[in-house]
C-alpha cells in the first residue's frame, strides 16, 4: 500500500515537471501533444489527481473511484481488484 502511495506521488511529480517544462518553453498546454501516459483510460482526458491501482495502472482518482464503486475490476483489463474487498 505504501508503494502505491509512493508511485502515485512519483507520477504526480513527473506530470507536474512535464507541464512546468511546457509552460517554461511557452508552449500552450492546449496545443501541446500530451504524452499518452498522462491520459486517463476512463475519461480520455489529461489526468487530474492520478491514482495507481494494484495492477500498476494509473487513472484520474475521481473517475476511477466512481468506476470501481459500480464494478470492482480494473477498467483497463477487467481483472478483479482484490484491494477493494470489504
Amino acid at each position: 500500500m505504501e508503494s502505491d502511495k509512493n508511485l502515485s506521488e512519483e507520477l504526480k511529480d513527473r506530470y507536474n515537471e512535464r507541464i512546468v517544462g511546457l509552460l517554461e518553453r511557452n508552449i500552450p498546454t492546449q496545443k501541446a501533444k500530451v504524452p499518452p501516459e498522462l491520459i486517463c483510460f476512463i475519461t480520455k482526458k489529461l489526468m487530474k489527481d492520478p491514482i495507481c491501482n494494484e495492477y500498476g495502472h494509473t487513472y484520474c482518482r475521481k473517475a476511477y473511484l466512481e468506476y470501481v464503486k459500480e464494478k470492482p475490476v480494473d477498467p483497463r483489463t477487467q481483472y478483479r481488484l482484490f484491494l477493494l474487498r470489504k
